[in-house]
Parts: structure tokens; sequence; C-alpha cells
């Protein structure tokens, strides 16, 4: 199989061409008129220099009026999300909008409830973040028992999972309270100050996992072959690749918002705006236990 120049060589090939008959032709200045070698000498200088400089005219051409392909990047931030570098997931920390969807969303939540710095409570009343949104799978989702089959875990270890997550949003909003309570006492004004903060339960799969900080997003898929952590993890732009970016966000809002006809409770389990913070305690009753919800309420 023969091999295809490159086409940068055959650029170079085009302009060696071309030279070789330039050089000629000086060199046919030279010789005699009317001689026959001067007569061979320009003959083959001219067809040179019409072969090498059409072609070459025309690859110029050809470059200027080729429209310019606009870049859709994908990016591979690690073969495995358990990989990741501490810093992508650090930048809920400092970004003014936030929305992170996942099926379990545990290390999320304890990488913010765990916090002895409290970094996310101290970002959302800075001024510097308008909104921190999380969507997580409820533990009732029919999905449940699909990825509790994927992640090769048993149904009732899949649900206390789930379960887990839920007390720690309710770990997260309590945190919030008490944060909101001193902030305001210090003398600060929150309304003017504080993000907006939603915390979801969905029934729907989300199928991929996003993290979404201002302009980047952050996306893995979930893969009927194993754990969401040994999958990879992308990133997207709005400026990279602004088609991709626009479809993530409209798959983040319709998992947000849309609903399935057995779905009787509003999903929304917190939900903190301005001085205003709500606890939905009726969804939380329907999850876990009476005794459990007893305990957990004394913290909110």
């Amino acid at each position: 199989m023969r091999k295809k120049l490159d086409p940068a060589m055959i650029l170079l090939i085009q302009v060696l061409v071309t030279m070789c008959g330039l050089i000629l032709i000086v060199l046919g200045l030279s010789l005699e008129n009317n001689s026959n070698r001067k007569s061979f000498v320009d003959n083959v200088g001219v067809g040179l220099i019409a072969t090498g400089g059409v072609n070459l005219l025309g690859k110029l051409l050809e470059q200027e009026d080729k429209p310019e392909m606009k870049p859709g990047y994908v990016r591979i931030v690690s073969t495995e999300r358990r990989n990741v570098a501490v810093d992508i997931h650090a930048k809920k920390f400092s970004a003014k909008k936030i929305d992170i969807v996942g099926v379990n969303l545990e290390g999320c939540l304890k990488d913010i409830t765990n916090d002895p710095n409290e970094r996310m409570l101290k970002h959302l009343f800075s001024g510097h973040c308008s909104r921190l949104r999380l969507l997580l799978l409820h533990p009732g989702s029919r999905y449940m028992e699909q990825r509790a089959l994927e992640d090769n875990i048993s149904g009732a270890e899949m649900k206390r999972r789930q379960k887990n997550s839920v007390k720690l949003c309710v770990k997260f909003y309590s945190a919030l309270k008490r944060y909101k309570e001193n902030y305001n006492q210090g003398g600060n004004q929150s309304r003017n100050n504080s993000a907006t903060v939603e915390i979801r339960l969905i029934y729907l799969a989300p199928h991929i996992t996003v993290e979404r900080y201002d302009n980047e997003i952050y996306w893995g898929l979930y893969t009927s072959e194993g754990l969401g952590y040994h999958s990879p993890m992308f990133m997207i732009s709005q400026q990279e690749n602004s088609d991709l970016f626009e479809q993530i966000k409209k798959n983040f809002n319709g998992l947000r918002t849309k609903k399935i006809h057995r779905e009787k409770e509003e999903n929304l389990l917190v939900h903190m705006v301005m001085d205003d913070g709500e606890l939905n305690e009726g969804l939380l009753k329907g999850i876990l236990e009476e005794d459990e919800v007893k305990e957990i309420l004394k913290y909110a």
C-alpha cells in the first residue's frame, strides 16, 4: 500500500519545482540567443514554473476559501472518575452557578457537610454565588433496581446508600440554617448575599453525572458495565462546544422539572432562598422510618 504524501510535503515539492523553473530561466539568460540549448532550457524552465506555480497558487487560494471550522472539543479529564483531581470538585466552592446531578451524590454531600472550614457555607453567603442545585435519585425510583444490578450490589444496599444521601441532605440543610442565623446575628443581611439552594430527589434515570461550574461542565456516563467511578470523566466548555453544553444544560433542566405519573409528592427536599428556608418533611417521612425522621429532625 502506497503511503500518501503529507500536505506540507506536497506544498514543499510545488515550491521546489517553481524555483527550479526560475533557476533554468536565469541560466538561459547566459546562453547565446537563438541557440537550441537556450530554447530547450527556456522551455523547460517555463514549464516547471507553470506546473509548480499554478498548483501552488491553487493551493493557497483553496486554503483561503476554506471555511473556518468551529472546534467542538470534548476533553477527557480522567479515564476513571474516582481519580479526578481534587481541585476539579473543589470548583463548587468558588463558582457562581453550580448544578450537580448524579445517582447518589454521597461523595459530593460528604465533601460539603464534613468540611471543617465550611467552604460551601461561606461561599453561599459571600455574594459571589447565585445558586446551588443538586439532583439525586429518589430511593423509590424504579431505576434503583437497574442501578443496583449494574453496580453489582443488592437492592437493599442500594436503598441504604440513597437513604444515607438523603440524611446528608438534611444535615446540609441544618448547617445552612445555623450558618444563616449566625450570619444575620452578626449584623449581615443574607437577603442581598445568599445564593438560592435547591435539592431535588428525582425519579427519572439521570443517565449521566454532571457537575456544572459556570461555563464548564464535567460529565460522565452511567453504563451497565459497572460502577460509574470506573467510567471516564469528560469536560466541555460553553466557548469550545456550545451545542453540547446547551444539550447537557437542557438535560439537567428536564430532570429537574419533568415528572412521571406516579410522583404524588413534591420532589423538592431542600429549598432556601434569601431569608426563607424550607425542609420538605412530608417527602422525608415517605423515605425514612419514623424514628429516623424524629432523630434527624432534632438537628434541622
